[in-house]
């Protein structure tokens, strides 16, 4: 059993991705376990007890609680589970070093044999000096936004509205979402790329993949690490 996992800048090309996964012949019998951003939308939207905190943290670019966070993935996990579809694939969560552990433990108790980390990234250095990548995740994510706006209206990857207006007030919420990304989510892929070091019970995997190219470029890079790191375990049903 194995998990695939996504993780990277906000706006780095996450979503695109996971839309693009199934399309590698070894990944079509991966059930797609969660989208992160979609799955609170719709927790919030469905009157979720905690639907003020999601729609806050949202509108603000804040991260939404670790318990919140988990406690909805954990609920679609367990309807693939329930499926009995025990490979999948997710973007956006985990999100912090808590919910990467939560999650780590929870499949490996529950008999999954990989969990294979992606991560999508656009800085090489500091990321305070890289206003190339800045302005590639704004472009990335405003384009996106504009995707997910034209969508039929019972698409669960729907924003039923837009969070900001113009591409100006996109690189000011990137910007607060940078600061959440490097000092929260980056705490998990680097733990997670510390146990693919260590062997970590010899079923933690972690790559990276440079995001500068086209979504075509960088899906085709990842499936082709994919293959190396677990070749006919993919093929085999």
């Amino acid at each position: 059993m194995i998990a695939v996992i996504l993780g990277g800048e906000p706006g780095v090309g996450k979503g695109d991705q996971m839309e693009l996964l199934p399309k590698i012949p070894f990944m079509r019998g991966f059930q797609r376990a969660a989208s992160m951003g979609p799955l609170l939308t719709a927790a919030a939207r469905n009157g979720d007890p905690c639907a003020e905190e999601i729609r806050m943290a949202q509108h603000s670019g804040k991260l939404v609680s670790d318990a919140t966070t988990t406690r909805i993935f954990m609920d679609a996990f367990s309807a693939v589970q329930q499926d009995s579809l025990p490979r999948f694939v997710s973007d956006g969560f985990p999100r912090t070093l808590g919910q990467y552990e939560a999650l780590r433990n929870c499949l490996f108790g529950r008999g999954f044999d990989k969990l294979i980390v992606i991560e999508i990234t656009l800085f090489t250095g500091h990321p305070g000096n890289d206003e190339e990548a800045r302005s590639i995740l704004t472009n990335r994510a405003w384009n996106r936004l504009q995707k997910l706006m034209h969508l039929p209206s019972d698409s669960p990857l729907r924003r039923p509205e837009k969070p900001v207006k113009n591409r100006e007030e996109m690189r000011a919420l990137i910007d607060i979402r940078l600061v959440e990304y490097f000092s929260r989510t980056k705490l998990f892929l680097e733990q997670a790329r510390r146990d693919a070091a260590r062997d970590w019970r010899n079923k933690v995997y972690h790559f990276i993949v440079y995001g500068h190219a086209s979504q075509i470029r960088i899906h085709v890079d990842i499936a082709t690490k994919l293959k190396s790191i677990v070749g006919s375990d993919l093929v085999s049903a």
